[in-house]
């Protein structure tokens, strides 16, 4: 039996949506390839599908933000110019940078084993949501930081 099936059979709950297989095919799925066979071959392909559907929610969400507040600060043009328009504009590239960011974190956390080293999945993302707007140093001796105790060498 091959390994869908035997998760199916298991009583896991498997999820996908019309166009998870359109997807999968842009990023390398064969002709006549089931793609549940790629699913569970190659997770990586749906870690990297589900931060890209997160950054696609919140480009979205960010559009409709920008609208919105270029449509409430227009009266400020009056007064400020160009300057309100350009701010609107800066402020929604940061957003947009910022969703890119945490789409690739939702990838990172999703591609890692449910209790590895980062824990479980929602501990993860909030780490990556906290990630975006607190920048937090690795103690100076801790191995992969890049320094030895705060000496350059």
């Amino acid at each position: 039996m091959n390994k869908f099936l035997e998760r199916l059979n298991s009583g896991e709950i498997l999820v996908a949506d019309g166009a998870t297989g359109s997807n999968l095919q842009k990023m390398g799925l064969k002709p006549g390839q089931p793609p549940e066979d790629l699913i569970v071959d190659s997770p990586d392909l749906i870690s990297r599908l589900a931060g890209s559907f997160v950054t696609a929610l919140l480009f979205l969400a960010i559009s409709a933000a920008s609208a919105f507040i270029y449509e409430k600060t227009t009266r400020l043009s009056v007064i400020y110019g160009s300057i309100t328009v350009a701010l609107v504009f800066l402020y929604s590239v940061y957003l947009y940078a910022s969703a890119l960011l945490f789409g690739a974190g939702v990838a990172a956390a999703w591609s890692r084993p449910p209790q590895g080293p980062g824990g479980p999945l929602l501990v993860q993302v909030r780490r990556a949501i906290v990630g975006l707007f607190v920048h937090r140093e690795q103690p100076p001796d801790q191995p992969g930081s890049g320094t030895s105790g705060g000496r350059m060498t």
